[in-house]
């Protein structure tokens, strides 16, 4: 009873502020509505999100976080430097007095998973130690730092501020799996703050402080999800290369020298994706066959051995040979069953369904798109504008990644959201490109 009034003030809290902020900036504009729907939404897929784990399914990450995060709690309350520990220092320099907490903690073992517990346990202070008011803080938290994103973008690009928000606020998959205490929230809702920071650099509006936040979250989600922030290093090198090229003016020396700008991509982002191989561990170049062996066989056997058969399980098909030949064949079978499947006739409960209208969605959006402006026109434009580099890029090596890793539908719905969010994203910024250039 005490939870659920507590529950009410906050929300009441929550939304008079979200309110006021609208009623400041946004009530007389074209941003009005999307703001508030964009807020609720978040706020809505956060709780929903929540309850399934807590009714439906009875358990699961999200609950286990929060478990975690009231021992971190409990350790602010009774010794709040060694909460502080906790949360800023690396384990290896935990002290004695420290591990009566972390002994008990699940994610302990587990630094990536940690990190969830040490930025959500923060916020579960203002949350008063309550699952429901935490949800609601991670999911209105994120929904600012995925607005500012969506805001910067639009300065851009004004006249598609609708379809950026579809790509940007209304997918599904973003603001229901993005939106509860996991690690999906914290890793979408940073690399809404670096692709922010990219916007700003873009318009050479930045400055030391966007700079050094973004360098942090960028920390943040190499901690927590190193694939997530993987992915940035190639999509950078391919925007600066491009950025560069359009300012040869010569069409024949900028011919010439795509060769060696695409080789020279490859290179640095070899080098570098090695340099951060400890932080990549079982996604590194060197484990990253391994790793898509480990997982396809843990997704059968439970399929198999705990679901009778009848879970989410999915197979790309063939196995095409090993090493750089048989991820190259893989790759557009990994691409189409993050950005298009489950189809619709793979369905077998209710989450599946919300991920097969989705992609569904996502297809003829493409298909409309690249008939609208033809195959060779949409193709060649992808790398014509360094944004637009950027999010294919970016798209498509990460739902590969995902896709080919995943072979679990649930999970993989969890897992592409940002490079679901970026692929929509590019071919919107195509579309109107594309129409610009006809007018």
């Amino acid at each position: 009873m005490i939870e659920g009034l507590l529950l009410f003030v906050y929300l009441i809290i929550i939304i008079a502020v979200v309110m006021i902020i609208h009623q400041q900036k946004y009530s007389n504009t074209p941003l009005s509505n999307i703001f508030l729907l964009g807020f609720f939404a978040k706020l809505i897929g956060g709780l929903a999100f929540a309850a399934i784990y807590k009714f439906y399914y009875g358990g699961g990450d999200t609950l286990n976080y929060f478990r975690d995060c009231k021992i971190l709690n409990e350790a602010f309350l009774n010794d709040p430097i060694s909460a502080l520990k906790i949360v800023f220092l690396p384990k290896e320099s935990y002290s004695f007095d420290i591990y009566k907490y972390t002994s008990q903690m699940w994610y302990d073992r587990d630094p990536a998973s940690f990190w969830v517990v040490r930025i959500i346990g923060t916020l579960n202070l203002f949350g008063l130690n309550n699952f429901w008011i935490t949800t609601c803080l991670t999911s209105t938290i994120s929904f600012f730092m995925i607005w500012n994103f969506y805001f910067s973008l639009i300065r851009l690009y004004p006249r598609i501020y609708k379809n950026l928000a579809i790509a940007i606020l209304f997918m599904p998959s973003l603001f229901f799996w993005g939106s509860g205490i996991m690690k999906d929230t914290l890793t979408i809702s940073f690399l809404a703050i670096i692709l922010k920071a990219l916007i700003d650099i873009h318009r050479k509006e930045y400055t030391i402080t966007t700079i050094l936040i973004a360098c942090i979250c960028f920390y943040l989600t190499l901690s927590i999800k190193a694939y997530v922030a993987a992915c940035l290093v190639p999509a950078a090198v391919i925007y600066l290369v491009i950025r560069f090229k359009t300012l040869i003016p010569n069409k024949t020396i900028r011919s010439i020298v795509t060769p060696v700008f695409l080789l020279t991509t490859a290179a640095v982002s070899v080098v570098v994706l090695n340099y951060f191989s400890e932080y990549l561990g079982k996604y590194s170049l060197d484990n990253f066959e391994d790793t898509v062996e480990v997982y396809g066989w843990w997704h059968e056997t439970v399929v198999n051995h705990y679901q009778g058969g009848q879970g989410s399980v999915y197979s790309l098909g063939f196995e095409g040979g090993n090493g750089i030949t048989g991820l190259i064949l893989k790759f557009p079978l990994a691409v189409n069953v993050s950005l298009f499947r489950p189809y619709l006739w793979e369905i077998k409960n209710a989450v599946m369904l919300m991920t097969a209208l989705e992609s569904f969605f996502v297809l003829l959006v493409t298909i409309r798109i690249i008939k609208k402006n033809g195959v060779i026109q949409f193709s060649s434009h992808l790398f014509s504008d360094p944004l637009i580099s950027f999010c294919i890029t970016y798209s498509l090596l990460f739902l590969f990644a995902v896709g080919l890793a995943s072979n679990n539908f649930g999970a993989l719905a969890r897992y592409k959201i940002p490079g679901l969010t970026l692929y929509m994203l590019a071919i919107y910024l195509v579309d109107y490109s594309l129409s610009l250039k006809k007018r």
